[in-house]
This record gives C-alpha cells, structure tokens and sequence, in this order.
C-alpha cells in the first residue's frame, strides 16, 4: 500500500474455513510498522473471521519497506502461510491555494461563482483551481467542490444555491485536499441585485481538469 508520511492505512485479511472441523490460527508480523489485529482466533466450518491490518508510516522516512505476515494454523496442508506486505511511504501532499466557493478565481464567494459553475458545465471557461488528488489519481477542480466529497458535479450546484438561501451553512471542501485558508462559513448575504438560479444537478456533467493552475 502507499501511505503519506506521518499516516497509515488499513486492509482488510480473512481467514476463512472450508473444511468440517475448527480452524485454530494465530497471525505473526514481522515489523514494527505492521499490526494485525485481532491476531488468533477460532473459525468455525465454512464460516470466516476477519482480521485489521494496520500499515503505520508515522515514525517511516520516505522509501519502500517490506515485511511478511505468516498465518499458523491447525490445517495439517497449509500449516504455514506466509503474505507479503509491501509499504511505500510517500512525501506529505501539500495543501492546496484555493478558496473553497471560489470557483472562478476571484478571491469572492459570491453568486457569480454560480454562474461561472454552471456556465464550465455548458462548455465555457474552466475554473482556475485544480489540485491533483492521488486518491482518484485524477485532477479536482477543488474550489467547486463546495459539499466535500471530492468531485465536482452538478450536485455541488444545487447545494451551493441552497447555501446563498441559507438551507446549507457552511461551504464545505474535499477533506483530502484542504485549502491553505480555512473554509468559508456561515449564512452569506447575497448580493444587491444578484440573481441566483436553480440548476438541477442531475442536468450537468463534468469534464476533467488536466493540468495543476496553481
């Protein structure tokens, strides 16, 4: 697994049991940076237990450690099973320069980042923020994702609207690429004269952003 410095990752490892009797088996790892837990137990016929594996990177440097973790148990043909582990710790992504509603570069979050959402999903400018997100391995127009779930579509529309109409009270951001600032919240006040308008969201698509602007 590949993991930020300072972090770690879990997977999931199950033991099952095909046979007609007990499974009795106990789980060892070699390294310090790796914990199974729980770490024995007994599996009853064609049932299965399932163990959390921790890869923890929180006192790793950046490079590629490996480690085994060797399953003993009661069945006389696979006594032994021995599964290699493999971590590589990269460097911490930095956070990211954008304001989270600013969807149009502007240093405003205001009605006209609406118009400027909708007006990319019709085909017009795209917006200037764009972060890489190593989690999709795909770049994020991060100011427009303002309901935090790390994309950018027509439902961030819809709730960046009912945010202006005070349904929504805080604009949100993807919690893996966090903006240098803090998010904006709060009920805003809309601008004299400007119109907001309702975009259904399941009306929209996106394209993807292909290169960093910031």
């Amino acid at each position: 697994d590949t993991v930020e410095e300072g972090l770690f990752s879990e997977v999931e490892l199950i033991v099952g049991n095909s046979g007609t009797g007990d499974l009795t088996y106990t789980i060892i790892d070699n390294r310090s940076w790796l914990d199974v837990n729980p770490d024995n137990g007994v599996v009853a016929p064609d049932e299965a237990d399932t163990s959390v594996v921790t890869l923890d990177a929180s006192a790793l440097a950046t490079g590629t450690y490996t480690g085994d973790i060797t399953i003993t148990c009661n069945d006389p043909d696979n006594s032994d099973i021995i599964i290699p582990a493999t971590l590589v710790v990269v460097e911490s992504a930095p956070a990211c320069d954008y304001l989270p509603g600013d969807v149009n570069g502007d240093g405003l979050t205001i009605g006209s980042d609406i118009t400027y959402a909708v007006g990319y999903f019709r085909g017009a400018s795209f917006p200037p923020d764009s972060c890489w997100d190593e989690t999709a391995s795909d770049w994020l127009y991060v100011a427009g994702d303002v309901n935090g779930d790390c994309l950018f579509i027509g439902s961030d529309i819809t709730y960046y609207v009912n945010y202006f109409r005070g349904v929504n009270t805080e604009l949100r951001f993807c919690p893996r690429l966090p903006p240098y600032g803090p998010p904006v919240l709060g009920v805003p006040i809309k601008p004299e004269g400007e119109v907001i308008g309702r975009v259904p969201g399941d009306e929209i698509k996106a394209d993807t952003p292909s290169a960093n602007k910031k």
